[in-house]
């Protein structure tokens, strides 16, 4: 697997959030590693998933104000996932 890194638009962000991020893209292109990916992360990074949890509801809404097609539906779920808790 080879991932591609964008450094033109790289920032130094909350890691928890970078983490949802980086879940919701594998997601899309790579889900057989994304709780691979997000299990490694909170070990190595001691980050508790729930914190992680959080960010996903903010990046999924983030994502789809870009208006990029093809996965609207997955990201409106953990959109609606974060009305469940309120």
């Amino acid at each position: 697997m080879h991932l591609v890194c964008d450094w033109t638009h790289v920032t130094v962000g909350q890691p928890a959030a970078d983490a949802a991020m980086a879940y919701i893209l594998l997601k899309t292109e790579f889900p057989e590693a994304r709780d691979k990916y997000l299990d490694l992360f909170s070990k190595k990074a001691d980050v508790a998933k729930q914190q992680i949890s959080y960010w996903l509801s903010v990046v999924a809404a983030a994502e789809l104000s870009r208006n990029r097609k093809g996965n609207e539906e997955f990201l409106k779920s953990w959109i609606d996932v974060a009305s469940d808790y309120e």
